[in-house]
């Protein structure tokens, strides 16, 4: 069966079977790491992507004063690192959020691909495309929605990449977020957040259960938050 990455790839582009084959040997040599493990820090330089395969991770910014910006959640089939050169240095830290199984692609191996195939090269843009995507409606979402549809908004957004690559079922998923990690990637405070999460529930959209997020009704939560899901 494809790896996570391989699998996200081919909803953009229909990838050969040596494509396919090319990708999985590229993510072969894959290793362990623990939560809290930093993959990238800000400033490195970047000489290679890092695939995540399975786990969590996220992408911040942090600040002279010590708070801590989120900017992206990474789940299985997600890659920092693919679209930079190997004299560019890292303009966040990644982190891992669980314990994940990563794949590093060095820069010469993501060259070579691009260079011989021209099917994973439109894969890899149409993925970049998508994090664009991705990245202007988070925007918009933190910087123009009142902050209970912003939480709604991006529950919608993360049970929609999950059941994308097969890891939510029944409108329901697992992530460890913590009211924190909902603040520092909404713009509010711990305290707001987990008061909107109580809120949410009282109104019959989501039940949350520790690490797992149950949505009561998808249609009612879209509705609620404006949410517009992308081609994931």
């Amino acid at each position: 069966m494809p790896n996570a990455f391989v699998r996200k790839l081919r909803r953009g582009v229909d990838l050969t079977a040596v494509d396919r084959e090319r990708l999985a040997e590229a993510t072969r040599r894959t290793q362990t790491v623990d939560a809290c493990t930093n993959l990238v820090r800000e400033g490195d330089l970047q000489d290679g992507a890092y695939v995540i395969l399975s786990g969590f991770a996220y992408c911040f910014k942090l600040l002279t004063n010590g708070d801590r910006q989120i900017v992206a959640c990474l789940i299985p089939g997600d890659a920092d690192g693919l679209y930079g050169i190997s004299t560019e240095s890292a303009d966040y830290t990644v982190v891992t959020l669980t314990a994940c199984t990563v794949a590093f692609i060095p820069r010469d191996i993501i060259d070579d691909l691009l260079a011989h195939s021209p099917r994973i090269a439109r894969a890899l843009w149409w993925s970049l495309l998508l994090e664009k995507s991705c990245l202007c409606a988070s925007l918009t979402n933190v910087g123009q929605r009142p902050a209970p549809q912003r939480v709604a908004y991006l529950i919608c957004d993360l049970l929609s990449r999950l059941q994308a690559v097969g890891l939510a079922r029944n409108d329901s998923f697992e992530i460890p977020l913590k009211d924190q990690d909902f603040a520092d990637i909404l713009g509010i405070t711990s305290v707001h957040t987990h008061r909107i999460l109580i809120y949410l529930h009282k109104i019959g959209l989501i039940l949350r259960d520790h690490k797992a997020i149950t949505v009561i009704d998808f249609d009612r939560l879209k509705n609620y938050a404006d949410f517009t899901p992308a081609s994931y």
